[in-house]
């Protein structure tokens, strides 16, 4: 780990970007709440998933790609999970979170 400013990473980006034959991920300090970024090159294991400003990294699903919706929610039953992936959890708790407020705020 190494500590540079923004022009020289966003040059070694470039660099790696134009002419790395693989894939590649570059995590690096920002002025973001997170305090870090990510980029990603070519197609590495892990998706970047951007959940209103913050970053998490995703693993796919190789059952997603083969199978449609149907199959997929009866996969996840037996996998133990009721979410296929972390957006479908994230979209559940956030309308989870909205009906308890509508709830609360009736007279």
């Amino acid at each position: 780990m190494a500590s540079i400013n923004a022009r020289v990473r966003d040059r070694i980006w470039k660099k790696i970007s134009e002419e790395w034959k693989s894939n590649a991920i570059m995590l690096f300090s920002s002025n973001s709440e997170q305090g870090y970024g990510i980029r990603s090159h070519g197609d590495p294991s892990r998706e970047i998933m951007d959940f209103d400003g913050l970053l998490l990294m995703s693993k796919p699903d190789s059952k997603r790609d083969r199978w449609d919706d149907s199959d997929l929610s009866k996969s996840s039953e037996v996998d133990g999970s009721p979410f296929p992936d972390l957006s479908s959890f994230f979209n559940e708790k956030a309308n989870s979170l909205l009906l308890e407020t509508d709830l609360s705020n009736e007279p």
